[in-house]
């Protein structure tokens, strides 16, 4: 009897061991929310610059000018991949996190004292976007390093999100500053997002076990150079849906501001408002659903929506009391596809590396 009993009693509690160890596989990496809201502040601060576009048009620059300057700022963003990816796998990537939020901050208070000239615009927005790519990068390899490869679509998703809010933060609180203060108060407000992500920084878990190994594993094992490591046939779908991507968010953070200035719309702040209602709401909803279909399966559609959100938002001049509406229907199809596209993508790329080559 007594063994019965101690059967019985096994039974009763094993199918609760088993819910718990389910739920501590799903849980996320431990340090993962402290991170979070270290890239809120930081890419609000950031992304407070979709008013810069619009200050330099005030200021006198030609259209092809600050897409020159938009250019310069995207280009150094790329240049400076091959000389970061090393030194994060070697030092690992919370330094470089802190460094690039300090360069951010700095150099958006540059703004004040600079002649807006294209002589200092762009050396000053090839700065900015060599800052933010090292920022950028660092935090995205702090997130893949905490999360395993089947909580990568997971991980990718939540993390951004706290990349998807700033884009509702910074523009309103942008324009608050701008109308409480100028443009002196903007880039004041800017940085002190970004310094202060930098300081919260400091107490963010570096890479956590499976990281570490996984750099070791890489420092054994000599990886691809980063132009080898693009071309490889396994990153074919990745890189060419990176790049739609990037054509399509790029030319909505440069030209949207200025385009709405020219056909006489305050809608900035309510566009990326409801682009960021639908992005997140898309990650927060779908998640479980894009771990079991897979990466593969995610991409085009959402890039199909992402460019019929464009399309809607170039047609706003000409559509009269619709105008708003058909900017703001742009904006969700837009968010929707983002928050659909992103994480599938980085998911897709790292899933399909070895250790060396992430």
């Amino acid at each position: 009897p007594l063994r019965g009993a101690v059967r019985l009693r096994l039974l009763r509690v094993a199918p609760l061991a088993r819910a718990g160890d389910v739920s501590a596989a799903e849980r996320l990496p431990a340090g993962f929310w402290w991170g979070c809201v270290v890239n809120v502040l930081c890419l609000s601060g950031h992304q407070i610059g979709v008013l810069i576009p619009g200050y330099l048009a005030e200021r006198g620059l030609q259209r092809w000018e600050i897409g020159l300057a938009d250019g310069v700022f995207w280009l150094a963003a790329l240049l400076v991949q091959p000389w970061i990816g090393p030194r994060l796998d070697r030092e690992g990537p919370r330094r470089y996190l802190i460094g690039g939020a300090l360069a951010m901050s700095a150099l958006v208070l540059v703004y004040a004292a600079a002649p807006v000239r294209l002589g200092t615009v762009l050396p000053l927005r090839a700065a900015q976007g060599a800052a933010m790519a090292v920022y950028l990068t660092a935090a995205w390899t702090w997130a893949a390093s905490l999360g395993r490869d089947e909580q990568l679509v997971r991980v990718f998703g939540y993390y951004g999100i706290s990349g998807l809010l700033p884009n509702a933060i910074g523009p309103g609180l942008g324009e608050a500053a701008q109308a409480a203060g100028g443009y002196p108060a903007v880039w004041i407000v800017a940085a002190a997002l970004e310094l202060a992500a930098a300081a919260l920084a400091v107490g963010m878990v570096d890479a956590g076990a499976g990281g570490r190994a996984e750099r070791a594993a890489g420092a054994r094992e000599p990886g691809p150079e980063f132009l080898t490591a693009l071309r490889s046939p396994q990153l074919a779908s990745a890189v060419v849906t990176a790049l739609c991507f990037g054509v399509l968010t790029g030319s909505l953070t440069t030209f949207l501001g200025p385009f709405l200035l020219v056909v006489g719309l305050a809608g900035i702040a309510a566009y990326w408002a409801v682009y960021t209602a639908f992005s997140v709401a898309v990650r927060i909803g779908g998640m479980s659903l894009a771990e079991r279909l897979g990466p593969e399966r995610l991409i085009v559609v959402p890039v199909l929506l992402m460019a019929a959100g464009v399309l809607m938002v170039s047609q706003v001049e000409a559509r009269g009391w619709l105008a708003i509406p058909l900017l703001l229907l742009g904006a969700s199809t837009t968010g929707t596809g983002h928050g659909m596209l992103f994480p599938a993508f980085n998911a897709l790329a790292v899933r399909r590396l070895g250790p060396a080559a992430r």
